[in-house]
């Protein structure tokens, strides 16, 4: 290969990096997913441990089948056209999603013009965690695809 041969090759690599380089955490995000763990929804819901300590042997069961039916149930859907689908048992929750602040929030805007922030904590290949708030005194959420 001549050196100029050589050189335009480097150029024209060079030259795609960017577009392989970018929408990386879309391409990640557009998926879909489910909770990682029954106990992430136990974390997802606004019970919390002391309450749930309130609860007879037959209420506790009672709400772990309730969460057990949500976990196999539930599913957040991200597509490519920025359009989202989280599925809760019999309910959907429809409408429009994007990124802001550098790619580390969710801006979801459903139907009714409703805007929720949702902050990235991890975007992998295979774990999705989000956060409530931007520090972590809020609720998290860790989800997976299938």
């Amino acid at each position: 290969m001549s050196l100029s041969v050589k050189s335009m090759l480097s150029i024209f690599l060079v030259s795609w990096l960017p577009f392989c380089e970018s929408n990386t955490s879309e391409k990640l995000l557009t998926k879909k997913w489910k909770f990682a763990s029954i106990d992430e929804v136990r974390k997802a819901s606004s019970i919390s441990n002391e309450e749930r300590s309130k609860n007879t042997k037959d209420e506790d069961d009672e709400l772990t089948k309730m969460l057990q039916d949500i976990y196999t149930k539930s599913s957040y859907e991200f597509r490519k056209n920025k359009q989202y689908i989280i599925t809760k048992q019999d309910r959907e929750d429809k409408g429009t999603w994007e990124f802001a602040n550098k790619d580390t929030q969710i801006i979801i805007t459903n139907n009714k013009g409703q805007s929720t922030i949702l902050y990235i904590k991890d975007l992998t290949e295979s774990k999705l965690t989000l956060a409530s708030t931007a520090d972590s005194s809020g609720r998290t959420l860790t989800l997976i695809p299938f």
